[in-house]
């Protein structure tokens, strides 16, 4: 190998690590602690009852972990028991949000995935359950809001 071409593969190499270095970097781009603002309680109110988020953490790479607690009456899913919800920011304002209603105490053979956006504290989404052993599937909407318009809310 010539020096000028040996020279020029280090270059490119050094090229590559730089580039990689920098794309990794783009891609860890994300939720500092400052911009946290997706922790804490989410409310959906409908006239039928009242569910609760609870978002406990959102990593720097936007991935979300929390509770769900459903407020629908007459499912499986009871109002007092907490089921666990993961997901991750999809871009700046876009989210995607997961519960597999099956808590190790109660298993309502579903799962329910919602996708929406997050505006001015509220957080709008479109929602499709369904059932893990082969029945139907439901879609809806939900929106989530800080403030707690229901009776009572739970608490994890």
């Amino acid at each position: 190998m010539s020096y000028k071409t040996g020279l020029t593969f280090i270059l490119l190499i050094i090229s590559l690590i730089s580039y990689q270095t920098v794309s990794y970097a783009e891609d860890q781009k994300g939720l500092t602690e400052e911009d946290n603002s997706l922790v804490g309680f989410w409310y959906n109110f409908d006239p039928h009852g009242c569910s609760t988020m609870y978002i406990t953490s959102v990593s720097k790479t936007g991935q979300l972990i929390g509770d769900f607690a459903n407020g629908q009456a007459g499912w499986c899913a009871k109002p007092e028991e907490w089921f666990s919800l993961t997901g991750a920011m999809i871009g700046e304002n876009a989210l995607s949000l997961k519960v597999n209603w099956d808590n190790g105490t109660q298993d309502c053979q579903s799962t329910t995935i919602w996708d929406g956006s997050i505006k001015d504290d509220i957080i709008s989404t479109n929602w499709v359950i369904t059932s893990t052993n082969g029945g139907k599937t439901y879609r809806g909407e939900d929106t989530f809001s800080r403030k707690c318009k229901c009776h009572t809310c739970p608490t994890p």
